[in-house]
């Protein structure tokens, strides 16, 4: 199960787990994160009551019973495990398991595909798109060079069509409000949210294009504000915070 961190479908129909199996293979699939992939396991009997039933059947052939047996067997190790393969990673599969191998089993096109995917049309998708900004951010700081390259220009690309399309719609300050919750700077109207992502990739993201053009003005303000009035309490990426603070000056 290790090597098959890509499985989507398993289908184990007419195994004999029993209750105490069923249990042990969805705690096994719960460790991998991939309880979700598990099908129905229909005719999933104990041995148990497979031979209560059988004492109860009048006794047939030698024949049929080795012909039975064989069926039965042949039944029992149906296994069906359908695996992602690169070649059938979509955008939509990337977001439901926005994961590095899913990110990088994209391709070369990623971020247009991605960007297509989460596009904002009106202000309710602001949040949504800023949460996956930050998923692909957080990766920017990855160990492996490709990964990290990878994350950062396709961050930047997601951060440039936000900005422009926020100027365009006049939503400048709803998208300041969701980068900021999802920073870490403030609380939301969700007291209960917390960001889960890595934030140094996402600092470090903001530090490479807090200064570029098309980053708007009353953001950028705005992040140094923020970021100082954080800093007071919460010296946590003191040092990146600090960088970006006066590169707003």
């Amino acid at each position: 199960m290790k090597n098959k961190l890509k499985i989507v479908s398993l289908q184990l129909d007419g195994n004999q787990f029993g209750t105490k199996g069923r249990k042990e293979l969805e705690t096994k699939l719960k460790e991998f994160g991939k309880l979700h992939v598990l099908g129905s396991l229909d005719e999933n009997e104990s041995e148990e009551s497979e031979e209560e039933a059988d004492d109860g059947e009048d006794g047939n052939s030698t024949e049929e019973e080795e012909s039975a047996d064989e069926s039965h067997q042949s039944h029992n190790n149906s296994v069906t495990i359908v695996e992602l393969t690169d070649s059938n990673i979509s955008a939509k599969d990337f977001l439901k398991s926005p994961n590095m191998d899913n990110f990088m089993a994209l391709g070369d096109n990623r971020t247009v595909l991605i960007y297509e995917e989460i596009k904002t049309k009106d202000q309710q998708d602001i949040d949504s798109y800023v949460k996956v900004l930050m998923k692909i951010s957080a990766m920017s700081n990855n160990l492996k060079t490709d990964v990290s390259d990878a994350s950062s220009k396709c961050a930047e690309y997601l951060y440039k069509q936000l900005f422009i399309w926020a100027q365009q719609e006049d939503h400048l300050w709803p998208v300041t409000n969701s980068l900021l919750i999802n920073l870490g700077l403030i609380k939301g109207e969700d007291k209960k949210f917390k960001p889960t992502w890595n934030m140094e990739g996402c600092y470090t993201v903001i530090k490479n294009i807090i200064h570029k053009n098309y980053f708007p003005e009353s953001i950028r303000m705005s992040l140094k504000l923020f970021m100082q009035r954080n800093l007071e309490k919460n010296r946590d990426l003191a040092s990146l915070k600090n960088q970006i603070i006066a590169s707003c000056d």
